[in-house]
């Protein structure tokens, strides 16, 4: 049981790695190959940028998303509203970053075990998409 000493929570091994567990099936569902699959896609739009670095901006995108997926109308909705919300996370995001990582968002969200993810450039053009719809 987690000890709370109000700084800080201390979690014995077998926690930290049930916790890791939990996470690690929120965030690549379908395992290692679809984390794989996600590192490559951001390895192509950033070329330069760190992979790690950039996964973690995609899952808090990710989590911003499913977040108010909650409680929006529909996807459109919740995607406006993260939007709106990544100021809170500038520390993470920043706002001109938002579209491409919320493509991604997107499209990861439409994939099977088959895990067929479009390209960086399919995911470049929706990208575009969506900086002209959040721009009206």
């Amino acid at each position: 049981m987690p000890i709370d000493f109000g700084l800080f929570v201390w979690k014995n091994k077998a926690e930290r790695e049930e916790e890791q567990a939990v996470y690690g099936e929120w965030a690549f569902p379908y395992g290692p190959q679809q984390k794989e699959s996600i590192e490559d896609l951001l390895r192509a739009l950033f070329p330069k940028g760190d992979v790690v670095y950039n996964l973690i901006k995609y899952l808090t995108c990710r989590e911003l998303y499913e977040k108010e997926l909650k409680t929006a109308k529909n996807q459109d909705a919740a995607a406006d509203r993260m939007i709106n919300h990544v100021r809170k996370f500038r520390n993470v995001l920043k706002e001109s970053e938002m579209p491409v990582y919320l493509a991604i968002v997107l499209a990861d969200a439409a994939i099977d075990e088959n895990l067929e993810y479009p390209s960086a450039n399919v995911i470049r053009a929706y990208e575009a998409e969506l900086r002209l719809l959040r721009n009206k």
